[in-house]
């Protein structure tokens, strides 16, 4: 902004002729370049579900998962972003026990995972 600003004030200096083109050439090739580091953040791929089905199971993904493969199957899926950068996703068909839940929550807990979001819908009782 500030170059752009300069830029503007040397041009009405010198009254908009052709010969301002030069003299800008050389004013911008003469700055230092200013170097930006841009903040780094997760990939959108860093968000997995879980559901926790009304049977008992689990998919990961929509794909079934043993409760003692939990850990590793988030692992695989989360394609080396380690699990305190991955997003999990929690949901539960309808009949799930709050047991079932938070016993899968201390799972992912335990294994590193402590961003964990439940989602409902409106339709879920």
């Amino acid at each position: 902004m500030l170059t752009f600003a300069v830029f503007q004030l040397v041009t009405a200096l010198v009254g908009g002729t052709v010969g301002t083109a030069p003299l800008a050439y050389v004013f911008f090739n003469s700055m230092d370049p200013v170097g930006v580091e841009l903040p780094k953040q997760p990939s959108r791929g860093t968000a997995l579900t879980v559901r926790l089905k009304a049977d008992g199971g689990l998919l990961v993904e929509g794909v079934p998962t043993p409760e003692e493969g939990l850990a590793a199957t988030l692992a695989a899926k989360a394609d080396g972003v380690s699990p305190g950068e991955v997003r999990i996703l929690l949901s539960g068909e309808p009949g799930v026990g709050y047991e079932a839940v938070a016993r899968v929550m201390g799972e992912l807990s335990e294994a590193g995972y402590d961003k964990v979001g439940l989602v409902t819908s409106e339709g879920d009782e």
